[in-house]
């Protein structure tokens, strides 16, 4: 009975070695059942009965092999034979977006690059506005600085202005004082004057005369006596221009912000310096800073006016007021006398008012020269 069985286990193993197997699976077929052989010669007499369960089993996972590996074989020759399949749509979207995904990529360094060169430019521009920017401050505090000084300049030279106009009226009042004492003695030989009384709030001189400061009064006062002596020339006054007075009455800040509007000087200073040469020019011309004040010089011109009115030795008046209404009712005083009318004369104005024209005093345009037509009709312009 043993023998058979080797007989058996003999066959067996030589089929096995008549298998083509291959790979792992053969290899441990092989090693399984040569093993199984040796175990089985070795023990076959002792373990008879043990080994027949154990061939039994060994046959059966055999059999079980050699399906699979058969299986496995044509399994293989099918992977082989069959044409490769295509990309599923998956793999296709998936590299699709891979792609795209690349090309954004690629645009994101670009407008990153970008980005930094905007931010390196506007670094720059922001650097260079900021010294403009500081530049610009410090220029400002500069300026501000200067105006300063300007404005600090400007009212100590207006002080000063001020203390020598006080100055020169106090002067100016003097030297009239002393005249008037010396006409007075001079009418008791029959010595006489004449006065000219000058509203300068609206007849504003030549603008050459005012912007040529000092000398520019000079020459206005030569050419008042000019025109005192064509307008009286056909009277017997003996006008040798010592006799003649001049008084212009004006609101010196008031008329130097018109004139400085309206370009007819350059600066302030200039009004106060032409003031200054009209009254140095002759010792009986005045022009007074009456300040500011509505009507101020109205008020001088007719106390003035008054005051020589009742002097013997003053022959006769020149007005320069025509411009303005106010002065018709206090005219009208003086032209109810006749004998008045012979003794003043009204300087003609570019705006003369119909209401003075009416009281019928003789008008002399012998002055007009004087006077800048422009600025007077801005000035006095209702």
């Amino acid at each position: 009975m043993a023998n058979k069985w080797i007989r058996e286990l003999k066959q067996m193993d030589n089929a096995l070695k008549a298998k083509s197997f291959s790979g792992e699976k053969a290899l441990i077929l092989e090693q399984t059942h040569r093993a199984g052989y040796v175990a089985f010669a070795e023990s076959i007499h002792n373990q008879y009965y043990e080994i027949y369960p154990a061939y039994a089993k060994t046959w059966n996972d055999l059999n079980a092999a050699q399906q699979e590996i058969t299986s496995l074989k044509a399994r293989l020759q099918e992977s082989e034979q069959a044409p490769a399949k295509p990309a599923a749509p998956e793999v296709d979207s998936l590299e699709a977006e891979v792609a795209n995904l690349q090309l954004q990529l690629k645009q994101c360094t670009a407008d990153k690059h970008r980005a930094e060169e905007q931010a390196k430019r506007a670094k720059r521009v922001q650097d260079r506005l900021t010294g403009e920017l500081s530049s610009a401050r410090k220029d400002r505090k500069e300026l501000r600085d200067k105006a300063q000084e300007r404005q600090e300049l400007s009212i100590e030279t207006k002080g000063r202005q001020q203390a020598i106009l006080d100055m020169h009226q106090l002067c100016a009042e003097q030297v009239i004082k002393l005249h008037t004492q010396s006409l007075h003695q001079k009418s008791e030989t029959g010595h006489s004057f004449v006065m000219a009384i000058i509203d300068a709030d609206g007849y504003i001189f030549r603008q050459d005369l005012l912007q040529s400061s000092e000398k520019g009064g000079w020459r206005a006062a030569d050419e008042l006596v000019h025109a005192v002596q064509s307008s009286l020339s056909d009277e017997d006054l003996g006008l040798d221009g010592e006799n003649i007075m001049a008084w212009a009455f004006a609101d010196f800040e008031k008329v130097a912000i018109h004139l400085l509007h309206h370009q007819h000087i350059t600066e302030d200073m200039q009004l106060y310096q032409f003031a200054r040469g009209f009254n140095a020019r002759r010792p009986l011309f005045h022009f007074d800073d009456v300040g500011f004040g509505k009507e101020r010089a109205d008020h001088k011109l007719k106390e003035k006016m008054r005051f020589y009115m009742q002097m013997p030795q003053c022959k006769h008046i020149l007005l320069a007021c025509g411009h303005d209404s106010g002065y018709a009712a206090w005219l009208q005083e003086f032209a109810s006398e006749p004998a008045n009318k012979t003794r003043i004369t009204l300087m003609a104005h570019p705006n003369m008012h119909k209401d003075v024209l009416k009281l019928g005093f003789r008008v002399t345009r012998a002055a007009d020269g004087l006077w800048d037509k422009m600025a007077t009709k801005l000035r006095n312009k209702r």
